[in-house]
């Protein structure tokens, strides 16, 4: 269910961070996803929420999310 974006409403934002594999510094990758939220949070002027997607386990939130998710490339 999507609700309506009011006045205090925050961002989510479903991320897939880079992998170990991909970036093997685990404070780096923390560095990275903090600089996002932060930059994120400066832009939008309001509260973000980041979740990986990795992280999802309910399948109906899931399914919900891949209904209202829109894509941004980054």
């Amino acid at each position: 269910m999507v609700h309506p974006f009011i006045k205090d409403s925050d961002v989510d934002f479903l991320i897939e961070p880079l992998e170990e594999a991909d970036e093997p510094d685990p404070a780096f990758r923390r560095k990275i996803l903090g600089g996002l939220y932060y930059a994120l949070s400066d832009l939008l002027h309001r509260k973000v929420d980041m979740v990986a997607k990795r992280s999802l386990t309910n399948k109906y939130f899931i399914q919900e999310v891949n209904l209202t998710a829109v894509p941004i490339y980054g």
